[in-house]
């Protein structure tokens, strides 16, 4: 068994056309690659990796650059046979390696490298972008016998999957109003990523379009619509977001962890902690990968996609529109409001979040709210929104508090519950305090809860 892994330089300068190939250097967004592609574990273990390289400017500093990164020091080959762009010297050149080198990095250039990944795993694969990383299982005892179809893919890493902030400059999700279709074209962009786990945002993004595609998915109980496909959509988005949501909490802990420092004796105490909720993370982040990657998320994806195409032949999408706009009323909502009390209970508080949240979309998607009064809504939203994260924090404290635990960490656990209980009271306090107007659409008035 050979290991193979594919590394493309990543983006290179164009500002001197006169200039020669091999000479050119990285630009401004490869410089930014490198600092991505740095954070993901295959760099890790580049020491142990035999590493060749291109001659190439770019090559040299895109794997020198991600070593200094991460602030390792490889030992790195050139070699002049990698300076090509034809799938044919690189095999040739592969199958020459000595069989002592099981676990070979290959630096180099499109389209030869791309053409070597297709030829080697049989599969025409997606592109192979700038700084991107492909790593390949060989089935064979000698790398003189790479040939077509003897390797598969065991991992790929794109530079816009590490960061969300990259994916924002060349992705755009879908706004407010969608129909399932326009929701669900943007969900599989989201998946690699997502699987990946580099970033955090992607979850939360991915998690979003889940809610809004089930938001959807409400209206057509009664449509005409496959009623087998809408079983499989339930499913499908039933799954993910019961696999992903403690992911997500876990996220949001990890985020708050800085807040909670005071509350603490020392900095260990808080380390402590993190470490923990970062071994549960990763425990449940391996859980939810399993199922990203099984033969059952593609059959329910498959669904998902011939219950979008039925939804636009049927027209769905459109009547879905207008139904939307007929959502959650004023009325209702502030009722729902006086009925909150002090001592009721925390799913009483989620409940009117969530009218809230469809009342606001139903008040934007027909402009039926002035600035101030868009304001004020949004203030309550968010003060719902941390009530909810300190209860669920509190719950996940509370049940750590219920397995064994080393003393150290256990004393934490305990701190941070007596915190979040005095916080969320507090959060109480201020929504029911009559400080959070309610906002009458039909008169332009605020009123304040009685």
């Amino acid at each position: 068994m050979k290991t193979l892994h594919l590394l493309r330089h990543a983006k290179s300068s164009w500002a001197d056309k006169s200039q020669a190939d091999h000479l050119r250097s990285l630009n401004k967004r490869g410089e930014r690659s490198l600092v991505l592609l740095a954070r993901c574990d295959f760099v890790q273990q580049l020491p142990e990796i035999t590493i060749y390289s291109s001659p190439a400017r770019r090559t040299l500093e895109t794997i020198q650059g991600v070593c200094r990164e991460a602030a390792i020091t490889p030992r790195v080959h050139q070699d002049e046979a990698l300076y090509t762009f034809v799938m044919e010297d690189l095999l040739r050149w592969l199958k020459q390696r000595d069989d002592h080198e099981n676990n070979i990095l290959l630096v180099g250039h499109n389209d030869a490298l791309y053409d070597l990944a297709c030829y080697l795993t049989g599969e025409a694969l997606d592109a192979l972008p700038t700084a991107s990383y492909l790593r390949l299982q060989l089935d064979v005892a000698h790398w003189k016998d790479s040939g077509a179809g003897t390797a598969i893919v065991k991992q790929w890493v794109k530079p816009v999957w590490i960061s969300y902030n990259e994916f924002q400059r060349r992705h755009r999700l879908p706004g407010k109003a969608q129909s399932f279709a326009g929701y669900f074209q943007a969900l599989p962009e989201l998946v690699e990523p997502v699987a990946l786990g580099m970033d955090c945002e992607f979850l939360h993004h991915y998690r979003i379009l889940l809610r809004k595609m089930r938001g959807v998915l409400k209206q057509y109980r009664k449509s005409r619509l496959d009623p087998q496909l809408h079983a499989q959509v339930r499913q499908f988005l039933r799954l993910n977001l019961q696999l992903s949501s403690p992911i997500r909490d876990l996220d949001v802990m990890l985020q708050t962890l800085p807040n909670w420092q005071h509350a603490l004796q020392d900095d260990r105490q808080l380390m402590l902690l993190q470490q923990f909720l970062q071994e549960k993370r990763r425990g449940a982040y391996a859980v939810f990968r399993v199922f990203l990657r099984s033969d059952q998320y593609c059959r329910l994806l498959h669904a998902c996609e011939a219950f979008a195409a039925q939804e636009q032949d049927n027209g769905e999408g459109k009547n879905w529109q207008r139904k939307h706009r007929h959502g959650v009323g004023f009325d209702q909502l502030l009722q729902a409001y006086r009925q909150l009390q002090p001592k009721s209970a925390d799913a009483e508080f989620h409940r009117f979040r969530i009218l809230l949240k469809h009342f606001r979309y139903t008040a934007d998607d027909e402009q039926m709210l002035c600035r101030h009064q868009h304001r004020q809504l949004a203030r309550l939203q968010e003060l719902l929104g941390e009530l909810q994260d300190r209860t669920v924090q509190l719950t996940y404290l509370q049940g750590f508090l219920q397995q064994s635990l080393t003393e150290p960490l256990r004393q934490v656990c305990e701190t941070l519950v007596q915190l979040l209980q005095q916080q969320q009271q507090e959060l109480r306090k201020t929504i029911l305090a009559g400080k959070c107007f309610q906002v009458d659409p039909t008169s332009g008035k605020t009123q304040q809860k009685k």
